[in-house]
């Protein structure tokens, strides 16, 4: 072999050595998030409850104007509370609704609902581990 055919293969074989190197450090974070799996999950339930805090709050402050007080916390029960709000469907609740978001009732209702039925889904499956 000449020297420029061994100076292509070791340059040949250092972007292979980079990726091997990468790959095996994301196989080894996922192990460790495997054998730490309880932490990690604490973790992220942590995480989905600011989230849905945050949520909360928001849509309680865009609605204090147009509503009472006691109808936005009619409209949100406490996280764990059984059965889903009777307002959301009433025509007094979506006329007020109407007024204050205008064209953007529509997304709007569309989102309440999306995210009602992800945190659901996300309860649903939190209830197993």
């Amino acid at each position: 072999m000449s020297g420029i055919e061994v100076v292509g293969l070791l340059l040949g074989a250092v972007p292979l050595a980079i990726s091997a190197l990468e790959h095996y450090k994301e196989g080894i974070d996922v192990i460790s998030d495997f054998r730490n799996y309880r932490s990690t999950l604490k973790s992220l339930k942590t995480k989905l409850s600011i989230q849905e805090e945050l949520y909360r709050g928001t849509l309680q402050r865009l609605l204090l104007s147009e509503l009472s007080l006691l109808e936005v916390h009619a409209l949100f029960p406490e996280p764990g509370a059984e059965g889903s709000s009777a307002l959301w469907g009433t025509k007094d609740i979506e006329d007020k609704l109407r007024r204050k978001l205008g064209a953007k009732f529509g997304l709007f209702m569309d989102v309440v609902t999306d995210v009602g039925k992800l945190s659901l889904r996300i309860s649903c499956a939190d209830e197993r581990f």
